[in-house]
């Protein structure tokens, strides 16, 4: 499913920020939807920050689970209006693991962004996932981010509002 308006947010499963309050706002008010993941820290805070900003209306949530074991933060965004999609990386014989990354895949694609807070070491296979789609990358961080693996390119270093940022600059040759 195409998304042509709409960022990725992603994190560390043990963290939060400050900046996703006003990210996410941001986001909604450019007319863009907020596409995130099932998970504690990040996922959860963004959840919660679409929520209690009013923004449902323009959140799609994508859990591993399905309805019958999806966290309260992804029940709650579905009771709200958000969009919710269930089982999103797969079901069955399919190692957790495996589920996690298509879930994220299944999230980002179409997406004209992906955003990322602290991110932690799923993150940076995520990040790998996105570039390799041409989806630009940014991450909200106080200090540079560690190399995506197996990707070349550079983190530049910009800001929001007064957030850093460092947005990635792939070197890799287009062909087409």
């Amino acid at each position: 499913m195409a998304n042509p308006k709409a960022v990725y947010f992603g994190g560390g499963r043990l963290s939060n920020h400050t900046a996703i309050p006003a990210v996410v706002q941001a986001v909604v008010k450019s007319g863009a939807r907020v596409h995130v993941g099932c998970q504690f820290g990040v996922d959860k805070a963004v959840v919660e920050s679409a929520i209690a900003q009013g923004f449902s209306y323009s959140l799609s949530v994508y859990s591993v689970a399905p309805p019958a074991s999806a966290l309260n933060h992804v029940l709650k965004a579905k009771g709200t209006g958000a969009s919710v999609w269930f089982t999103a990386g797969g079901s069955g014989s399919v190692p957790i693991k495996a589920r996690y990354i298509r879930r994220s895949i299944a999230g980002f694609s179409g997406c004209q962004a992906a955003v990322f807070f602290n991110p932690g070491a799923g993150s940076f296979a995520v990040m790998r996932q996105a570039v390799k789609a041409g989806i630009p990358v940014s991450v909200y961080s106080s200090v540079q981010p560690s190399a995506i693996p197996n990707t070349p390119g550079l983190w530049l270093q910009t800001s929001f509002n007064q957030y850093p940022v460092f947005l990635f600059e792939s070197n890799q040759i287009k062909l087409f």
